[in-house]
């Protein structure tokens, strides 16, 4: 919704969609386990328990977060924070990723014409910086 142009669209769906399609699955998933309990549970008990568990994408989450220590990039980095500014005719752009401790890996700065950045999106960006990258302990 920050973002020049933007609508509003995806924070409309994360914010009400999304958990109203979460509730009316938990209540059907709920309605149709005691419906089909004796058949579920005591006839085909280890597919019903399996399905039911990875049925969310909760335990995905879980365990990338578990299993892989740098979950993000290659070493760990995410993009904790970004932003757009209009400095003259120029679009600029910063990102600015970090590891999970908090600690810098890099600040990225890009630039684009006003007008290009209008029709081209972020492909109009390019590198305006020397990027300096830090590994976790600075």
């Amino acid at each position: 919704m920050g973002q020049p142009g933007g609508t509003g669209a995806s924070m409309m769906f994360m914010l009400f969609w999304f958990p109203g399609i979460w509730i009316v699955t938990v209540i059907l998933t709920i309605v149709l386990t005691i419906k089909n309990w004796n058949d579920w549970f005591y006839q085909k008990r280890l597919s019903t328990i399996i399905l039911l568990i990875f049925c969310t994408p909760i335990p995905i989450m879980i365990t990338i977060a578990t299993t892989i220590k740098n979950y993000g990039t290659e070493n760990g980095a995410y993009r904790g924070m970004s932003w757009y500014r209009n400095i003259g005719s120029k679009r600029v752009k910063m990102e600015r990723w970090q590891y999970r401790s908090g600690q810098i890996y890099v600040d990225k700065y890009f630039t684009a014409d006003s007008i290009n950045e209008r029709t081209l999106g972020e492909d109009a960006f390019k590198k305006d910086s020397t990027w300096i990258y830090l590994d976790e302990t600075g």
